[in-house]
């Protein structure tokens, strides 16, 4: 898969499973305290100088300088890990979670040793209830105008105009989120400005 990636969407990051990844160290290492320090490594949203550090530091605490799993993951940090993905768009989605879903969906029409024309038939059916929901989805967002109901309704606006309804129900709570944070600073670059922001609390609470 990745060669196919590199050539076919060159211009995409190609990032692992992380559900996959943390199966993947317990199955080749065996030690819970490992897998947890393995997932905070990997989902925590640090520099990737503390990343290493942090990573050897659980490396040699644990004994584990020669096992050959632990070698390769290092070898494709950039591939999972937080600290070098940063700044990469992934719409949220750190699993393959997507193709385990249409696939949990699908089980739910086929069985095995079904004959070719029933699969077929059935795979049919399957994919005329998602089109179905589709079109319902579509539908409603073509002929509605939802109720703008958040602080930020110059944005809520235009994503009620496009993205589905549902969908609309993520972006609001994104920007309900966002009425819990206070900016501490804004630092301004050549070509951005970088703003530090903490959850709405009191200062010494931080």
């Amino acid at each position: 898969m990745s060669e196919v990636i590199k050539t076919v969407m060159s211009g995409c990051a190609h990032r692992l499973c992380c559900w996959h990844l943390e199966q993947n160290a317990q199955a080749n290492v065996k030690r819970n305290e490992f897998t947890s320090k393995f997932r905070q490594l990997m989902l925590n949203p640090m520099s990737t100088e503390e990343f290493d550090r942090d990573w050897f530091s659980v490396v040699y605490d644990l004994g584990l300088e020669q096992n050959s799993w632990v070698e390769k993951m290092y070898a494709k940090r950039r591939k999972w890990a937080e600290a070098y993905l940063k700044g990469t768009f992934f719409a949220g989605m750190r699993t393959t979670q997507r193709c385990e879903s249409l696939n949990s969906y699908l089980r739910r029409f086929v069985k095995h040793k079904l004959k070719l024309y029933d699969f077929i038939r059935k795979i049919h059916r399957a994919m005329y209830c998602i089109w179905h929901k589709e079109v319902q989805d579509e539908y409603e967002t073509n002929h509605t105008a939802p109720v703008l109901t958040t602080h930020l309704q110059s944005i809520e606006k235009h994503a009620s105009e496009i993205y589905t309804r549902n969908v609309l129900k993520w972006v609001r709570m994104e920007i309900l989120g966002e009425a819990t944070l206070i900016m501490l600073e804004c630092a301004k670059t050549v070509n951005s400005n970088i703003y530090t922001l903490m959850k709405f609390q009191h200062p010494e609470q931080k």
